[in-house]
């Protein structure tokens, strides 16, 4: 158990000074903390249900449906970010 918690901290370690160097480069300097807040709220609460569609699909069609979803969402998401462009 302790292993995969080290792991997850190297993950979040690796990650969410990253998006926070992102959020710091979108906004202006006034308005950092307030979309550093919304982004860590929309992202908890997309967590939140994207955990709760999971665990139904899972109980009620099988590993494979929610494993097949997840493919889905995350392929719809390289293809969205390889087209989208930055100003």
């Amino acid at each position: 158990v302790l292993q995969k918690l080290r792991f997850h901290e190297f993950d979040a370690a690796m990650t969410e000074g990253v998006s926070k160097a992102a959020i710091a480069d979108m906004v202006a300097a006034e308005h950092r903390g307030t979309a550093i807040g919304i982004f860590y709220a929309v992202t908890g609460a997309a967590t939140l249900l994207a955990s709760m569609l999971a665990g139904w699909l899972w109980t009620h069609y099988g590993a494979a449906s929610t494993l097949n979803l997840s493919a889905a969402v995350a392929l719809a998401a390289a293809v969205f970010l390889h087209f989208w462009k930055v100003k």
